[in-house]
Protein backbone atom coordinates (compact mmCIF):
# COMPACT_ATOMS: atom_id res chain seq x y z
CA UNK A 1 0.00 0.00 0.00
CA UNK A 2 2.63 2.29 0.29
CA UNK A 3 3.00 2.21 -3.58
CA UNK A 4 -0.31 3.94 -3.28
CA UNK A 5 0.70 6.47 -1.15
CA UNK A 6 3.33 7.54 -2.81
CA UNK A 7 1.49 7.83 -6.63
CA UNK A 8 -1.37 9.57 -4.70
CA UNK A 9 0.89 12.64 -3.25
CA UNK A 10 2.97 12.97 -6.36
CA UNK A 11 -0.22 13.24 -8.08
CA UNK A 12 -2.27 15.65 -5.48
CA UNK A 13 1.16 17.97 -5.43
CA UNK A 14 0.65 21.16 -7.42
CA UNK A 15 4.40 20.97 -8.35
CA UNK A 16 4.12 17.90 -10.61
CA UNK A 17 2.29 18.67 -14.09
CA UNK A 18 -0.39 16.00 -14.13
CA UNK A 19 -0.92 16.76 -18.13
CA UNK A 20 2.49 14.97 -18.77
CA UNK A 21 2.91 11.72 -20.43
CA UNK A 22 4.42 9.98 -17.15
CA UNK A 23 1.63 11.92 -14.73
CA UNK A 24 -1.13 10.14 -17.27
CA UNK A 25 0.49 6.88 -16.61
CA UNK A 26 1.02 7.14 -12.87
CA UNK A 27 -2.49 8.48 -12.59
CA UNK A 28 -4.28 5.47 -14.48
CA UNK A 29 -2.07 2.97 -12.11
CA UNK A 30 -2.76 4.57 -9.37
CA UNK A 31 -6.68 4.57 -10.21
CA UNK A 32 -6.60 1.40 -11.47
CA UNK A 33 -4.76 0.30 -7.80
CA UNK A 34 -7.60 1.79 -6.11
CA UNK A 35 -10.52 -0.06 -8.03
CA UNK A 36 -9.75 -3.37 -7.17
CA UNK A 37 -8.38 -2.17 -3.65
CA UNK A 38 -11.39 0.18 -2.54
CA UNK A 39 -14.98 0.73 -1.87
CA UNK A 40 -17.42 2.57 -4.32
CA UNK A 41 -17.09 5.43 -1.97
CA UNK A 42 -13.76 6.17 -1.63
CA UNK A 43 -13.53 5.85 -5.56
CA UNK A 44 -16.00 8.53 -6.05
CA UNK A 45 -14.16 10.73 -3.63
CA UNK A 46 -10.98 10.44 -5.15
CA UNK A 47 -12.39 11.55 -8.49
CA UNK A 48 -13.89 13.87 -7.06
CA UNK A 49 -10.61 15.34 -5.72
CA UNK A 50 -8.88 14.62 -8.47
CA UNK A 51 -11.14 16.66 -10.69
CA UNK A 52 -10.97 19.48 -8.22
CA UNK A 53 -7.30 19.66 -7.72
CA UNK A 54 -7.16 19.68 -11.71
CA UNK A 55 -9.87 22.40 -12.11
CA UNK A 56 -8.15 24.43 -9.86
CA UNK A 57 -4.64 24.05 -10.87
CA UNK A 58 -5.18 24.28 -14.69
CA UNK A 59 -8.16 26.46 -15.32
CA UNK A 60 -7.55 28.59 -11.71
CA UNK A 61 -11.11 28.03 -11.15
CA UNK A 62 -13.69 26.68 -9.09
CA UNK A 63 -14.87 23.43 -10.51
CA UNK A 64 -18.67 22.99 -11.93
CA UNK A 65 -20.85 21.73 -8.49
CA UNK A 66 -24.27 20.00 -9.81
CA UNK A 67 -27.14 22.49 -8.16
CA UNK A 68 -29.75 20.27 -8.35
CA UNK A 69 -29.58 16.10 -8.68
CA UNK A 70 -32.25 13.43 -9.75
CA UNK A 71 -31.95 11.03 -7.39
CA UNK A 72 -33.39 7.37 -8.70
CA UNK A 73 -34.92 5.17 -5.84
CA UNK A 74 -35.20 2.29 -8.01
CA UNK A 75 -35.52 1.16 -11.97
CA UNK A 76 -37.55 -1.39 -10.83
CA UNK A 77 -40.59 -2.43 -12.61
CA UNK A 78 -43.06 -4.69 -12.62
CA UNK A 79 -42.10 -7.34 -14.67
CA UNK A 80 -39.56 -9.11 -12.52
CA UNK A 81 -38.08 -10.26 -15.02
CA UNK A 82 -34.67 -9.78 -13.63
CA UNK A 83 -33.31 -7.14 -16.38
CA UNK A 84 -34.11 -4.19 -13.97
CA UNK A 85 -30.86 -2.59 -12.69
CA UNK A 86 -29.12 -3.07 -8.92
CA UNK A 87 -31.27 -1.34 -6.13
CA UNK A 88 -28.62 0.09 -3.43
CA UNK A 89 -29.19 -0.42 0.11
CA UNK A 90 -30.91 2.50 2.31
CA UNK A 91 -27.44 3.12 3.87
CA UNK A 92 -25.78 3.84 0.80
CA UNK A 93 -28.50 5.74 -0.64
CA UNK A 94 -28.56 8.22 2.69
CA UNK A 95 -24.30 8.49 1.85
CA UNK A 96 -24.54 9.30 -1.66
CA UNK A 97 -27.38 12.07 -0.43
CA UNK A 98 -24.97 13.35 2.24
CA UNK A 99 -21.88 13.38 -0.70
CA UNK A 100 -23.81 15.19 -3.10
CA UNK A 101 -24.97 18.12 -0.26
CA UNK A 102 -21.01 18.26 0.90
CA UNK A 103 -20.61 18.87 -2.61
CA UNK A 104 -22.45 21.81 -2.81
CA UNK A 105 -25.92 20.39 -4.23
CA UNK A 106 -28.60 22.99 -3.63
CA UNK A 107 -31.97 20.78 -4.85
CA UNK A 108 -32.98 17.47 -4.85
CA UNK A 109 -35.59 15.62 -6.96
CA UNK A 110 -36.94 12.04 -6.15
CA UNK A 111 -37.26 9.86 -9.26
CA UNK A 112 -37.34 6.24 -10.28
CA UNK A 113 -39.18 3.31 -10.05
CA UNK A 114 -43.03 2.03 -10.90
CA UNK A 115 -45.37 3.81 -8.91
CA UNK A 116 -47.79 0.96 -9.13
CA UNK A 117 -45.07 -1.46 -7.43
CA UNK A 118 -45.53 -2.62 -4.03
CA UNK A 119 -43.85 -4.89 -1.68
CA UNK A 120 -44.20 -8.65 -1.90
CA UNK A 121 -46.07 -8.83 1.37
CA UNK A 122 -48.66 -6.33 0.77
CA UNK A 123 -50.07 -8.62 -2.20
Amino acid sequence: MPLVKILINTLLSPSTPILSATGLALSALCLRILYYRSSKNTKRALSIKLRNVYCRYYFHENPTVPISVNFHFSRKCNAECGLTSYVAPIEEAKQAMKMLADEGMQKINFAGGERGRLPKQAH
